[in-house]
């Protein structure tokens, strides 16, 4: 759009300032409740109109005086920025200015109107006055020319071609032969034909375009509806995939598949799920929990106990710990590795090292763990007829196991836990038999102290 006009006489370039007023329009910040009653300035001509607009003649163009509320709010800020301007001037000079100041507007509809108050130097007349009516403007038709508009009306394949030889074109005709001179009226009805013939074929192939253009802004349309639909279906479904994730770990017995197939004709070892939880983490766990001593247990309290209820234990050390419900009830009966039966021993070997399988330990642990165990029953102090060497055996696999499993997370690290090292089980077997000597004494000494208090009762 061009900024000024060329003035004829004095060669001067005369201004074209836009503003912007919205009445109807829904625009960032704004209520439905202002919609319609309240004018939003969205663009005005500088940030110092007032210098620019005094002592000039001023042509306010509203291009649809429908309400003429723009058009008021318009004149109004105007003036107002006219009158801030005067104020830097003297006042004896004001009047002088303001009187040079004109201004003109135009545009009208038939409608009841915002009532404007024109000072005696401002004009309002209206160009035009048309009955009251909408009509399209070209800017907004949403880019679409109005033959576009007037083809999507009239579909060129239902018109007919008129008879271009009846006394209704005689006027159309004349023109042609003046238009054309030696044509005579038969030649000016002929080509009046071909024009409208070749006039619609060209607006059937752009209507034919349109059409195609509908058709691919429909498919385009559906594909995008389409693809939102699939969009929130996926969304519902992954929602309805976390919800069900959710609820799987909060009740996930509910959930175990349960295979087809008849009852076991003997009793399933199912390990305590404390002693089976420390296994899943790798950690050290006694051997009294896969006993069978430990497996009755876990059959017949863990089905009284809440997997999720925690009590606080206090550990040796004074520390604090939170624990599940199922560890506590079992730490009171847990029997230390040393003081199993060779027999319970035996029974805990072959089973923990099932559930270290199905713990996922890896293969290189599995057959460390089973080569020591093996290597123990195999000692020659398994096969020696005192017993003391037996309790030898289970000691050093206490100690060493409980040691070897501190050490996998030490800086220094663990070892081949399978290589019985005979040096510490001959100090593991000097401390049974010490401790053994020990228990010996003590009952000694407690039959010799209760012979004693008997003898000094019958001396009285």
């Amino acid at each position: 759009m061009r900024t000024f006009l060329r003035e004829i006489t004095e060669n001067k370039a005369l201004q074209i300032q836009a503003i912007g007023l919205s009445l109807y329009e829904p625009l960032p910040g704004t209520s439905q409740e202002q919609i319609g009653k309240e004018v939003v300035r969205t663009q005005w001509i500088s940030p110092n109109p007032g210098k620019l607009l005094l002592g000039k003649r001023i042509l306010i163009v509203d291009e649809v005086d429908d309400t003429r509320k723009t058009l008021g709010y318009a004149l109004t800020e105007l003036q107002k920025d006219i009158e801030e301007e005067l104020l830097r001037f003297p006042e004896t000079e004001r009047e002088a200015l303001r009187s040079a100041t004109n201004r003109v507007a135009k545009g009208n509809t038939v409608k009841s109107k915002y009532l404007i108050n024109c000072a005696d130097n401002e004009k309002f007349f209206a160009d035009i006055t048309p009955e009251k009516k909408y009509r399209m403007f070209g800017w907004t038709t949403l880019g679409k020319p109005f033959a576009k508009m007037d083809a999507q009306r009239n579909n060129p394949y239902d018109q007919v071609c008129p008879d271009f030889a009846t006394e209704a074109y005689a006027e159309a005709r004349a023109a042609f032969r003046e238009a054309n001179a030696g044509v005579d009226d038969a030649v000016a009805t002929v080509m009046l034909t071909q024009v409208w013939t070749l006039t619609n074929r060209a607006e059937r192939t752009l209507w034919d375009a349109q059409a195609r253009e509908r058709e691919e802004r429909e498919i385009e349309r559906a594909r995008g509806e389409e693809l939102v639909r699939e969009r929130e279906a996926e969304t519902r479904a992954q929602e309805e995939r976390a919800a069900f994730s959710e609820e799987m770990k909060k009740n996930k017995f509910k959930y175990i598949d349960i295979p087809i197939r008849p009852p076991p004709t003997t009793p399933v070892e199912i390990p305590s799920r404390f002693a089976t939880a420390k296994l899943q983490k790798g950690q050290y766990v006694e051997l009294w929990y896969f006993t069978n001593a430990g497996l009755r247990h876990a059959r017949t309290n863990e089905a009284t106990v809440d997997e999720d209820a925690i009590m606080a234990v206090a550990g040796r050390d004074g520390r604090v710990d939170l624990v599940p419900a199922t560890a506590t009830k079992e730490a009171k009966a847990v029997v230390p590795d040393r003081q199993l039966t060779w027999d319970d021993f035996t029974i805990a070997v072959r089973c923990i090292l099932f559930t270290m399988e199905a713990a996922a330990w890896t293969e290189q642990r599995i057959a460390m763990l089973a080569n020591f165990w093996g290597r123990l029953q195999s000692h020659p102090f398994r096969s020696s007829p005192d017993p003391l060497d037996t309790d030898a055996l289970l000691l050093y696999q206490d100690e060493q196991r409980r040691a070897w499993h501190q050490a996998i997370t030490s800086p220094a690290g663990a070892w081949d836990i399978s290589v019985v090292d005979e040096m510490l089980l001959a100090r593991a077997r000097d401390e049974v038999y010490r401790e053994d000597r020990r228990k010996k004494d003590r009952e000694r000494d407690s039959l010799v102290s209760g012979i004693s208090l008997l003898a000094g009762r019958n001396t009285y």
